[in-house]
């Protein structure tokens, strides 16, 4: 490709509406694929959602597939085709090294001698320069998108931020035009520069009409703002007030919590000496039953004994009732005997009889 057609075509996507987009090279977001397993693009994917389907369409660029869908790829920025007209090939999806290689005056030297349609390169980025000390990249700086950067090497461009690169190179991919190009070529390269500058100053305007509306509603937010802010400050100063109210109460609370706190712990005292008392109440009731258990059993053991004493007792008493019996009769047929034998017997016979009957008695018993 022509080194001026590449610059021409660098230029015409800085007025589309772009993203920077890890592996991104044309996709119109909303509507193509793109990896959503870059890191970048995890990092950034609310981001990048809320620029799905925008009017116009945002097309996604990293930095390197953005040259390459311009030089290989055929990017037209058509925004009813996938990736704006764009056909990927493998074959020519080349690393930043790999185009840094088709390079053979890579330089860090001779800055004031680089020409329109030139690799720039620093750690990690691509760009090209596309002249009038100006670079066109695809970042994630400043704006993000494809976006034209002074080119610092050189010196600022007043509008421009500004990058310092650290190598630059003619690619064997452009074809740069010699000294005798003739005047039909440099008439079509202004032409086409005019035709861009025409088309970049269109889109100014819309972004100025843009950037105009957003004043417009900025103003309206900030007069929003104002009015909830002087709502806050009367909201703040009620706030203010009652909590300073509820400094008090909760100061009075904390007395009242203290004061509590005091009879509480007067109660634990009292209620730690009943239970002390209750405890000791516990173990002479305890001993009580205990004594009252062991009357209990010397009651029954002196119940046993008696009931035992008052059965041998009476055994006794009929025992010795019937041996009375036995001295009665046996004193009665010894009077008869007597008297039998001994008719008249006085009063003396009756006391022998009597002392016989002692004598029987004292003898059963033993």
């Amino acid at each position: 490709m022509r080194a001026t057609e590449f610059v021409e075509k660098l230029k015409y996507v800085t007025t589309l509406k772009t993203t920077y987009l890890m592996g991104g090279f044309g996709c119109r977001l909303g509507l193509d694929w793109y990896n959503e397993n870059y890191q970048w693009n995890k990092d950034h994917a609310a981001e990048l959602k809320k620029k799905y389907n925008t009017d116009p369409i945002t097309y996604g660029f990293d930095c390197v597939c953005y040259l390459k869908s311009i030089l290989f790829w055929q990017f037209s920025g058509d925004p009813s085709k996938e990736f704006g007209g764009a056909k990927y090939s493998r074959k020519t999806d080349l690393t930043i090294q790999a185009m840094l290689d088709s390079c053979p005056d890579l330089t860090d030297k001779r800055w004031d001698e680089i020409e329109p349609g030139e690799f720039v390169w620093m750690e990690g980025h691509i760009g090209a320069y596309v002249g009038n000390g100006l670079c066109v990249e695809a970042t994630p700086s400043w704006k993000s998108g494809v976006q034209l950067s002074a080119l610092g090497n050189i010196g600022p461009v007043s509008g421009y931020p500004t990058r310092t690169w650290t190598k630059h190179g003619h690619s064997n991919y452009v074809t740069f035009e010699t000294a005798e190009t003739s005047e039909t070529d440099q008439h079509a390269a202004t032409l086409a520069a005019l035709k861009a500058m025409v088309e970049k100053n269109g889109v100014l305007q819309e972004e100025l009409n843009k950037t105009k509306a957003d004043l417009t509603t900025a103003q309206n937010a900030l007069r929003k703002a104002e009015n909830a802010l002087s709502e806050s400050k009367v909201k703040l100063s009620e706030q203010t007030t009652r909590i300073s109210y509820l400094g008090t109460l909760v100061s009075q609370k904390e007395k009242e919590a203290e004061s509590l706190k005091s009879e509480l712990e007067e109660q634990a005292k009292k209620c730690e000496k009943l239970q002390k008392e209750a405890d000791q109440a516990k173990l002479e009731k305890e001993e009580a039953v205990a004594v009252q258990e062991a009357a209990k059993e010397e009651y029954k053991v002196a119940l046993t004994y008696a009931e035992n004493a008052n059965k041998k007792l009476k055994n006794d008493l009929k025992d010795a009732q019937s041996e009375l019996s036995k001295a009665k009769k046996e004193i009665s047929e010894l009077k008869e005997k007597l008297e039998s034998e001994n008719p008249g017997t006085g009063e003396e016979t009756l006391v022998d009889v009597w002392h016989m009957f002692i004598r029987v008695i004292t003898k059963r018993n033993k």
